[in-house]
């Protein structure tokens, strides 16, 4: 029995470190236009709104708009990564407002 219990447990420690591993590599700013695309030709845009830190360890802040209005802030330690984050906090705020309405 313990064998089998061992044999369980390392498949599902494979299945998880692939799940993280996926998730880190979801690219949010295409998803994030893919979505608003269904809905509207007008593109999103990204604005560097700061940039906190020292040369060698520099944020930056990004926004992600959308006919006017901001769908998301991120942080992050390079422009695009920033984009990444805007882009992910807009895609969970849409999902928690489809999930409330």
């Amino acid at each position: 029995m313990a064998a089998v219990e061992k044999y369980v447990l390392s498949l599902m420690t494979n299945v998880v470190e692939e799940q993280k591993n996926e998730y880190k590599n979801i690219d949010y700013k295409t998803h994030l236009q893919e979505v608003i695309q269904k809905t509207s030709r007008i593109p999103v845009s990204y604005c560097i709104t700061g940039e906190r830190g020292p040369d060698h360890g520099k944020e930056f802040i990004v926004e992600v708009h959308h006919n006017g209005n901001i769908l998301g802030t991120g942080i992050g330690k390079s422009k695009k990564e920033a984009e990444q984050s805007a882009a992910g906090a807009a895609i969970k705020h849409m999902n928690s407002k489809e999930a409330a309405d």
